[in-house]
Parts: C-alpha cells; structure tokens; sequence
C-alpha cells in the first residue's frame, strides 16, 4: 500500500519506514503513537463499513482530544480506556470507536487534509 500523499507525508514520525516501538520519550511515544492511529483511521475511514468497530492503542498525551474529537466524528459511541492490567504510571491507552456512522465526510473526520487548521471542536 503506496503512500504518496495526504497525511501519512506530513506525519511527524514516518510511521510507514519504521515498527513502532516504546523510546522512554513520552513526547515521542505519544507522537508515534499518535501517527500510528491516525494511519490506522485513515484505514478504517477507506475500508470499514456503516456499523463497523475501531480499536486503536496509544501513549496519552497532548494530541488525545484532537483524536478523540475525530472518531466522534465517525463513530457513534468512543471511549478512552486504560486497562486494569497496565501499570499505574504507565501512558498506554486505548480508544475503543464502536458503530460507524454512515456518509461522513471525509474533510470532516480529516479536515488537515483539506487545508483547514487543525482545531477539532467538540
């Protein structure tokens, strides 16, 4: 799957050229990970049908609203949920998008892509 343009060119990390690992940077894993769910969207966003379900895992940080913001946009029920089984100080998070909404917008769920700024209002 070839990425020439859109997103995946302006990522802060080059998610495609590497495997996603922890660095012990939580600015860089949350921006990893970050790129990582926004590909996966991205995904999801061409090839989930109405109804469908998104699981991403993530490192929290600054940028969570932001995304979480967009799967509201495309799916009827989000949560943000850190397991049980994770350590207390660890960052790791998941969002679990449940019920995809039909006929979004693209430019809606994606507005960067479409030369807007990058607010996401609730």
């Amino acid at each position: 799957w070839e990425q020439t343009s859109g997103y995946w060119i302006r990522s802060v990390s080059n998610p495609y050229l590497r495997m996603m690992n922890t660095s012990g940077t939580a600015f860089r894993d949350h921006a990893g990970s970050m790129d990582l769910c926004n590909a996966a969207l991205t995904f999801c966003y061409d090839t989930l049908r109405t109804g469908g379900h998104f699981l991403c895992k993530f490192y929290q940080g600054s940028e969570d609203k932001a995304f979480e913001n967009r799967l509201k946009k495309l799916f009827d029920k989000v949560h943000k949920e850190k397991p049980e089984s994770s350590r207390k100080e660890s960052k790791e998070a998941y969002f679990v998008a449940l019920r995809r909404k039909p006929d979004v917008p693209r430019e809606l769920v994606f507005p960067d892509e479409y030369g807007e700024e990058n607010e996401f209002p609730e």
